[in-house]
């Protein structure tokens, strides 16, 4: 037992007397970017794409292989048979030992610089690689007789190389690409200093440190219930990028635009205050899925853009309208009323100007009625849109480019009384434009209308009519694709292009309760690919022809071109997103759903 003791007490002696070793500690970029970084992006390792099912898939599709095969993609083909060829290696090979650890992105505004950081599969496969590449730019500068493309440096014990101006080095396992000397040497030297445990507590504020980065992790913290595979996470640090100036137009400041208020005008005043955005990107079985969320404080949407997110934020969409073969269907909040009304504080002078003038003559379209407050103001808030194919017309001569009929359609809050006022003013449209068409020698409309006890529904549309010493060779003109018409189902009001779609609404609405719960969103749309798909293969023989004009190409190079845009929107099954207004947050859900059996497309 004493000889045991002494031998214990004399190894631990010795280890007293050996010199410390320094501690080697993991870190990742988040400790050696500056809190300065206004863009951070995080890529996880390639594997999680490429070995995804749904790559395999989509490689296989013949329109995919058609398009890779084609003359727009030769010298992409060449340039990837070339480089593997003289690196010995496959792209998808260097992507996946690239990438092992992930890639990082990110943009430093104190610098001004962009910097790509990737965690190879091993230091030695890494550094290997890059002699490679470099020895091969060097050859192919002495062939052609060129000064050598490459400098070399060496910087805290890091070798780098530039070149085009852009940095490269290799530190452990870490690839760096950067265009700024500035960043270049921020990020060495803090590679270098955070290796060493006890030097890491006296650097300065990295990102991962910093108040902005912290409250971003807490946006996108909890648990995914969800089965979808992460592919990227995204950091925008919006309040520095506000001060710096940096998109004035979405960060700050009035619009000029009265379409771009009416589509963006709430998210637009979250963006002026919010201080972070948060965007992740991931795959799944059916396809792609990009959500985007950023705090909010219901103050930050004040009064005059309330017509956007409602009071306190709380404005929820009607459910959309679910019509069969329907391209598209849209369901949102907006106040349109409030909007009008609050243009003064919304608009620049000139756009108030231009919709002053509008004003006064809408006034007098609608019989002295105030356009904003008895017109605009009958109407809720809550509006759906429905863009769908024109029906068959059997018999009839059709336009030469066929459009998509579309609707709009919101609630009445006093429809005994709306409903004669806006009979009215839709025979004073239809007479307005019939005096109009014929000063200009358009055709002109005829009216009709009917009526539905049963459905509790009205209509009335008007028809443009041929003229008969007309010859229409290459079809009907654009006018004939409208049927202008208006239309009301029990409190709703209808207004469409055309007759069978409203008639189709009505149907679909009918039986359905006319206080139908509302959704949980603030905005819903769905697109569906098949529908778009066909309404743009009804005028293929229009884009190409728009296609020769537009871009110069040869009309068998345009049929090519159009052919493969057609074919790639086959195998999209829907495109679908909602927005959302919480009293902490504000989120973007956008997805891609592709076709079940992707093999199916042609």
């Amino acid at each position: 037992m004493l000889q045991c003791f002494l031998r214990f007490a004399l190894v631990a002696c010795v280890l007293d007397k050996l010199p410390a070793q320094e501690v080697q500690v993991e870190t990742s970029p988040l400790d050696w970017l500056p809190n300065s970084t206004v863009l951070y992006a995080k890529f996880e390792p390639a594997d999680q794409l490429l070995d995804h099912p749904l790559r395999k898939q989509i490689e296989n599709l013949p329109i995919v292989k058609k398009l890779w095969n084609s003359e727009e993609l030769q010298t992409a083909r060449l340039g990837i048979a070339t480089f593997e060829l003289i690196t010995a290696t496959q792209v998808e090979t260097v992507a996946r030992k690239l990438t092992a650890g992930g890639l990082h992105l990110a943009v430093d505004a104190k610098s001004q610089g962009a910097a790509i950081l990737a965690k190879a599969e091993s230091e030695k496969w890494l550094r290997q690689y890059i002699k490679r590449l470099v020895l091969l730019a060097r050859n192919d500068a002495k062939s052609k007789q060129k000064p050598d493309p490459i400098k070399e440096t060496v910087y805290h014990g890091i070798q780098g190389y530039e070149f085009q101006s852009n940095i490269i080095a290799v530190m452990g396992q870490w690839l760096m690409i950067t265009n700024k000397p500035k960043l270049a040497k921020t990020l060495v030297e803090r590679y270098n200093e955070t290796q060493d445990a006890s030097k890491s507590d006296s650097l300065p504020e990295s990102l991962g440190q910093s108040p902005q980065y912290k409250a971003w992790l807490a946006l996108i913290e909890g648990p995914d219930q969800s089965k979808k595979t992460n592919l990227a996470s995204l950091y925008l640090d919006l309040e520095a990028l506000r001060k710096a100036g940096a998109a004035k137009e979405l960060l700050g400041g009035k619009t000029d635009d009265f379409g771009g208020e009416l589509i963006l005008g709430g998210i637009l005043a979250v963006l002026h205050e919010t201080p972070i955005a948060s965007g992740e990107l991931s795959i799944c079985e059916t396809g792609l899925a990009l959500d985007w969320r950023v705090p909010n404080d219901v103050r930050w949407i004040n009064e005059a853009r309330e017509f956007y997110a409602g009071p306190e934020n709380k404005g929820k969409a009607p459910q959309l309208l679910a019509l069969d073969g329907a391209i598209g269907s849209l369901s949102t909040y907006r106040n349109l009323s409030q909007m009008w009304l609050r243009s003064g504080d919304l608009f620049n002078q000139k756009v108030n100007d231009d919709l002053a003038q509008a004003d006064n003559t809408l006034t007098t379209l609608f019989s002295g009625k105030d356009f904003g407050e008895d017109i605009l103001g009958a109407i809720e808030p809550q509006l759906q849109v429905v863009v769908a194919p024109q029906s068959a017309r059997p018999g009839k001569q059709l336009p030469a480019v066929q459009l998509p009929s579309f609707a709009l359609c919101g609630t009445l809050k006093s429809p005994a009384t709306l409903q004669r006022d806006l009979r009215r003013i839709y025979q004073n449209a239809i007479g307005f434009l019939n005096i109009v068409g014929a000063m200009e020698a358009n055709p002109q409309l005829d009216m009709e209308s009917e009526k539905d006890p049963t459905t509790e529904s009205e209509f009335y549309w008007a028809e443009y009519v041929p003229d008969s010493d007309k010859q229409y060779a290459n079809g009907l003109p654009i006018q004939f694709n409208f049927q202008p018409c208006l239309a009301f189902h029990q409190n709703k009001v209808i207004i469409a292009s055309h007759i069978e779609l409203a008639r189709q609404i009505v149907a679909a609405s009918n039986g359905v309760s006319t206080t139908s719960p509302q959704t949980t969103n603030h905005t819903q749309f769905s697109l569906d690919g098949a529908a778009l798909t066909s309404i743009l293969r009804t005028n293929r023989e229009q884009l190409v022809s728009n296609n020769v004009l537009e871009k110069g190409h040869t009309r068998k190079q345009a049929e090519i071109e159009i052919d493969i845009l057609l074919g790639l929107l086959e195998i999209v099954r829907e495109f679908h997103g909602d927005l959302d207004f919480q009293s902490d947050a504000a989120s973007l859900s956008l997805q891609l759903d592709l076709n079940a059996d992707l093999n199916s497309a042609k």
